[in-house]
């Protein structure tokens, strides 16, 4: 998954990560709604790393939640300041879950 990512981006890890989930409760005869797999996914995908922090007050290898890069993105390039850079994270369930 982590290389899926890295190559193909959240949209299609996200995709590949439901098709994935529903197989193996498909197999047990189980229907889940995929909505209920996104709900997990999008936890398990809304934290970034910090590759550049420009002119944000972010930290190199900071993880931070990826609305609070694009807001405060959006507040730098407003005000003519370099943007961070970041790439997106995958965190195990368990992190995700301890992090809401």
């Amino acid at each position: 998954p982590h290389d899926i990512l890295r190559l193909l981006g959240v949209q299609e890890l996200a995709a590949y990560l439901v098709k994935e989930i529903q197989d193996v409760y498909r197999v047990q005869g189980v229907k889940i709604n995929d909505k209920h797999i996104e709900v997990i996914i999008r936890q398990m995908l809304r934290k970034v790393e910090i590759l550049d922090p420009g002119d944000t007050n972010f930290i190199k290898g900071e993880q931070v939640e990826r609305t609070r890069v694009m807001e405060e993105n959006d507040r730098a390039q407003s005000e003519d300041r370099i943007p961070a850079r970041w790439q997106p994270m995958l965190l195990g369930i368990t992190k995700a879950s301890l992090a809401t």
